[in-house]
């Protein structure tokens, strides 16, 4: 009798088990075909969010899935769904790239303006499948960067020069340590993103300089550089930088903390969460969570509920990345209340990331 109810005992949990086992399942599956769904979407920014959510949540039948895009009438759409079959380890879509790289704007100062408009949103595509390419790397990519830097058209030559820089190829450094001295703020602001993303060691000196700068998106570029190269020397004046008048640079300071990762600063993102601009204390909120601090947590939980989309997509992408299974019952609650098609795409994205993850570190 007692081996009877042993055995008894045995056959329930293990049902119980594989019941709950299949509730996850058909949990996750819900939330991918959610994904799914979003890749027949006539919105371009829907379809592009879920070919990166995709490619994250990997599975059979991605790399089939998403192929087909490489296809796709919007030339967005194709240059993202390379980048995400590269993370797949796939390339098939170098080729793609490299056809749009080499399909040219015909344009001149003479030609009416709305030629030159589609011209530059030409270019602009062409410069993004650049930067994609040097992304993915290899040979035939180093090749067909190499002859786009040459080109006389600013943003195609600029980002081949970036991506081949990322490729190890520094022949082209000096002109970005130039710009931090041009009279154009934009060319300033690109040089900062540019020298702090590779983390060049020469450029500290100047961007030092720059965090003084009349123009608060140079001060904002520069802060963000020092963090990215992670210059103990600035630290402390990027973080007084929180009381600074202008919301784009006290958002830059935040940022910016987050990349120095000394803990001694966290009580300067604790102020920032106070910060009258939602943007800011979401940086703030973000650059906690990279210390594992959750000072931020309900701010972001309430953020994915706000009434600015763009906001709440930022609070849902920093959850998907830093945050744990304590945030689960926000983003579902969230997920049946929103009716953004894009919003939406991106919390079954963080549900299901965070879920995987879970899932890995249980292994």
């Amino acid at each position: 009798m007692k081996n009877i109810i042993i055995f008894l005992i045995i056959c329930i949990v293990i049902t119980a088990g594989i019941a709950m086992g299949s509730e996850e399942l058909s949990g996750r599956e819900q939330y991918l075909t959610l994904v799914h769904n979003g890749l027949a979407s006539q919105d371009v920014a829907v379809r592009v969010e879920s070919i990166r959510i995709l490619a994250d949540a990997g599975g059979a039948g991605a790399k089939s899935k998403l192929k087909k895009f490489l296809q796709d009438a919007s030339v967005t759409v194709r240059i993202e769904t390379a980048l995400a079959l590269n993370k797949l380890s796939d390339k098939s879509g170098i080729p793609v790239l490299a056809s749009i790289i080499k399909e040219k704007a015909d344009v001149s100062s003479k030609d009416p303006p709305i030629k030159r408009a589609r011209a530059l949103t030409k270019n602009l595509a062409r410069a993004r499948a650049a930067e994609a390419l040097g992304e993915m790397g290899g040979d035939s990519a180093r090749a067909l960067l190499v002859s786009a830097a040459e080109e006389k058209e600013g943003h195609v030559k600029d980002a081949a020069i970036v991506s081949l820089i990322r490729m190890g190829d520094r022949s082209n450094i000096d002109m970005f340590l130039r710009g931090l001295k041009s009279s154009d703020t934009n060319v300033r602001c690109r040089a900062c993103e540019v020298l702090g993303e590779i983390k060049e060691e020469k450029a500290k000196g100047l961007l030092r300089e720059l965090l003084n700068h009349w123009d608060k998106d140079v001060r904002q570029a520069a802060s963000v550089a020092l963090g990215r190269i992670g210059d103990t020397e600035s630290i402390k004046t990027i973080a007084e930088m929180y009381a600074d008048k202008e919301s784009s640079v006290r958002m830059g300071a935040a940022e910016a903390l987050g990349y120095f990762g000394d803990p001694a600063f966290i009580i300067y993102l604790q102020k920032m969460l106070k910060d009258e601009n939602g943007f800011v204390r979401l940086a703030a909120a973000e650059s906690l969570m990279k210390f594992k601090d959750i000072s931020g947590n309900n701010f972001l939980m309430s953020a994915i509920k706000a009434a600015d989309t763009d906001a709440r997509l930022k609070a849902i992408k920093i959850i998907s990345k830093y945050g744990d299974t304590g945030f689960l019952e926000a983003l579902r609650k969230a997920l049946v209340q929103e009716e953004n098609e894009q919003v939406k795409i991106n919390l079954a994205g963080a549900i299901l990331k965070i879920t995987d993850k879970n899932s890995k570190d249980k292994e």
